[in-house]
């Protein structure tokens, strides 16, 4: 099968969605299909695995993730698809590419299915802080772009809910996201110990994610002044970066926290395991995740967790076996972080019980079958004839080329 993701988001830009298309991509290969990934350009970035084809984009906001619009008419584009026989376009991102997608599928006559992988609804605040686009106004959107496919997939049962109450009428199924769990079996210690300056005794909570308003960091600054009052030697270690840091670094000031939280920024990929081999607890906030992928690559990696309750963990945080989800009560949070610090037995067990549900509900292997058997379904339905892009009169596509040219030259 010939496939075409068109992403919003892809490498050097680091987030869930990158990391999902990537794996998706790199799993569907294994089993014999044909993957061209379409997704932004960046200056300067060159890609090391083949058929990824980058558009020349504008940035419309820097946020994060940022937000990309292709150029109208992108010739390259036109150059890459027009020879191409895609049997369905598979879109990630919800934004102008994966647009850019549902247009190449018409043109195509061939299906398009669409990965929602963000609950948009709470990331408004993004946008001229919540003023141009609301929740409603998001909420919308989604409802509009999602019964425009033939199917939806979604990474968890709470998104597929929370379409459902959009309006999506369209049939939606639902897919774990998965990572390669080998990377994360023997990755060496000592690596956030260093990099932080902290003593090799002095156990670690590791976050790791965007410092973003969306993610609630402020609530693990304030259970972990709690924890800290009560454990001289505990660190709270926060990997990632976001618009929230330099805030997030004064209210450790202000709580009296400084030298026992630490922000390092941004980890390069490759380190990623090393960081969460450093931890004893894996602990998150956010209540706006599909999924989450940091949650599973710290199951991979044996972490027992303390998380703020969310449907999002389904299949991979059970309450008491694993980890603890509490309500969002910092007192509440802080103190199952101390019982799972003072019971080194019972975070050995939770530690087994993580990698278990990993290795049962996150085989790559079964949940690329199941995206191929959404890929099947959606091309049996697909019973009008095909109009294909090659068949275009080749005197009107060079002129479309010429064209497109010359919109390249204007705004490159």
């Amino acid at each position: 099968m010939k496939i075409a993701f068109f992403t919003d988001s892809y490498y050097p830009m680091l987030n869930g969605v990158t990391i999902s298309v990537e794996n998706f991509a790199h799993e569907l290969r294994s089993h014999g299909h044909t993957v061209y990934i379409f997704a932004p350009k960046f200056d300067g970035y060159k890609d090391t695995e083949k058929d990824v084809y980058r558009l020349s984009a504008v940035k419309l906001l820097s946020t994060e993730p940022e937000v990309h619009m292709p150029f109208v008419l992108p010739h390259n584009l036109f150059k890459e698809i027009s020879p191409r026989d895609f049997d369905i376009v598979h879109a990630h991102g919800n934004g102008f590419f994966s647009f850019l997608g549902y247009q190449v599928a018409k043109l195509k006559g061939i299906p398009y299915v669409l990965t929602v992988h963000t609950q948009h609804t709470r990331y408004t605040h993004y946008v001229f802080n919540g003023k141009l686009i609301t929740p409603r106004i998001a909420a919308t959107g989604l409802r509009v772009i999602s019964n425009m496919c033939d199917e939806v997939i979604t990474p968890s049962l709470k998104m597929k809910k929370d379409l459902k109450s959009y309006g999506v009428t369209k049939p939606i199924t639902v897919i774990s996201n998965f990572i390669y769990t080998a990377r994360f079996r023997s990755a060496k210690k000592n690596y956030l110990h260093d990099l932080c300056n902290i003593p090799p005794s002095s156990p670690i909570l590791l976050s790791v994610g965007r410092l973003g308003k969306e993610k609630d960091c402020s609530f693990l600054l304030r259970s972990f002044k709690v924890i800290a009052n009560q454990n001289p030697n505990v660190h709270l270690v926060m990997v990632g970066d976001g618009e929230e840091a330099k805030s997030l670094k004064s209210l450790v000031k202000k709580l009296g926290l400084g030298g026992r939280v630490h922000f390092p920024g941004k980890v390069h990929p490759k380190e990623i395991p090393s960081v969460y081999a450093d931890a004893e607890i894996f602990v998150y906030s956010s209540r706006t995740e599909t999924q989450g992928i940091v949650v599973l690559e710290a199951a991979a990696a044996g972490l027992p967790f303390v998380v703020v309750k969310d449907d999002a963990y389904a299949g991979c945080i059970i309450d008491g076996e694993n980890g603890y989800m509490v309500s969002h009560k910092p007192m509440l949070f802080a103190q199952k972080v101390l019982e799972l610090l003072d019971d080194a037995k019972k975070r050995e067990n939770f530690s087994k019980k993580s990698r278990e549900l990993i290795r049962a509900n996150f085989l790559p292997t079964a949940l690329a079958n199941e995206t191929l058997e959404v890929y099947k379904r959606v091309l049996l339905k697909k019973n009008s004839g095909r109009f294909r892009i090659r068949n275009i009169n080749k005197a009107t596509l060079k002129r479309l080329y010429r064209a497109t040219e010359l919109l390249n030259k204007i705004f490159e």
